[in-house]
Formats: C-alpha cells, structure tokens, sequence
C-alpha cells in the first residue's frame, strides 16, 4: 500500500496527537502502539481494495493508497486503531483517547468495541452516530447517519446486509433489517422495521405520530 508519509512518520503522528490532545500525565508510547498500529494499517490497505472501484481516491498509480491526510482515510484508520486495541486487550485508557480523538478531529462517534466490516466506506461521514448493530461489507455512511440499538430493548439491534448506503440524515434504529444492496434516502428513518433487499427506502415511521400528538 502507498502511504503519503513513511510508516515511521505516521506512527509518529498519531503518537503526536494523542499526546497533544489528551495531556493528563499518561503519555502514549510508540510500544504502546506500535503492535495494533500495523495491523490497523493491514486492516486499511484490505478495506480501501475492496472499495477502489466506487471511491477513486483510494488508489493511486494503481496501487492502493492511504492519506493522513485525507479526513475519510483518517477517520477509518482511527477506527480500525481503537477497535484493535481494544481487541489486543491493550489499556482502556488509550481506546478510549483514540475513540475521543476522533470525535475531535472527524465529529464522528464510533465507539472502539463497535464491530463494523472488513469492507465500509466512510464518505464525509460528520456528525454520525454509528452503534451496536450487526454489519456486512460494502456499508457507505454519510454525513448525520445514526445506526444504533433501541434504548429500552439493547437486545433489539439493527442488521444492515451486504451493500447498504445510509445517505446524509439517515436513521437505523432498533430491530430493523436492511436488506442486501439498498439505500435509505436522505432524511429517512427505520425504526422496528423491514427493507426488503434491492430496495430504496425513504419516510420516516415517527411522522404521523407526531402530527396527531400535535392536532
């Protein structure tokens, strides 16, 4: 995989920000990192292959290719980072400073023990929620999306199937299904429901309750 900066500099980087952001005595070593560090940037180069035919700038002279800067690239590298030093039983405390530096960063809240893909595409994704819920590969998420489990039933959590694109304003909540290559449309909600597969779904299910609730 292409890199804008050698691997060295960018580990430094990462370093670097986390402990310009997060100064409270706990300084975040490179062997702290290191480890779940090259494995993330594995999880990367397997992620941007899988989706360089929809999102171009994820190859250059036909390799595939990561940029530091390049905000879409970042937020999914520090996704990948937190999720697998979570996984690596590594210290709560550094999880949770990368989960934190990238709600700063990115305005995207996307917990380290949230499970997405080996395969997602994040594109401009500011301001989403993304929660408990089973994923496939191939999930685009915009701007404003929430996916997430219902708050009074955690048991009752949303499952979105190979190929789903959540667009800008989005909801996926509670025990609903998304079928297999479909689309919910800008602004809509799923709340307790099914979407068939090869499917674009847009309304939202909380509307008329509220027109009523108003007359």
């Amino acid at each position: 995989m292409l890199l804008s900066i050698k691997k060295n500099y960018l580990l430094e980087y990462c370093l670097n920000a986390l402990n310009t952001y997060f100064k409270d005595g706990e300084i975040v070593s490179e062997r702290d990192l290191k480890k779940s560090f090259n494995i993330s940037l594995d999880k990367i180069e397997f992620c941007h292959d899988g989706i360089k035919d929809i999102k171009k700038y994820t190859t250059q002279k036909k390799q595939v290719y990561f940029d530091h800067l390049n905000t879409d690239h970042f937020c999914t590298f520090l996704y990948f980072l937190s999720n697998t030093t979570f996984k690596n039983c590594k210290s709560k405390t550094i999880c949770t400073k990368l989960y934190y530096l990238n709600k700063i960063m990115h305005s995207v809240d996307i917990l380290y023990s949230i499970n997405l893909p080996k395969i997602f595409n994040l594109q401009h994704p500011i301001g989403s929620v993304i929660g408990k819920g089973k994923y496939k590969n191939y999930l685009t998420i915009y701007n404003n999306c929430t996916v997430g489990q219902n708050s009074t039933n955690s048991n009752e959590q949303p499952n979105l199937d190979q190929n789903v694109t959540l667009r800008p304003h989005s909801s996926v909540l509670g025990d609903s299904h998304i079928g297999k290559n479909s689309e919910i449309s800008i602004g809509s909600s799923v709340y307790n429901q099914k979407v068939k597969k090869d499917s674009i779904y847009f309304g939202n299910p909380f509307s008329n309750h509220i027109l009523k609730k108003i007359k």
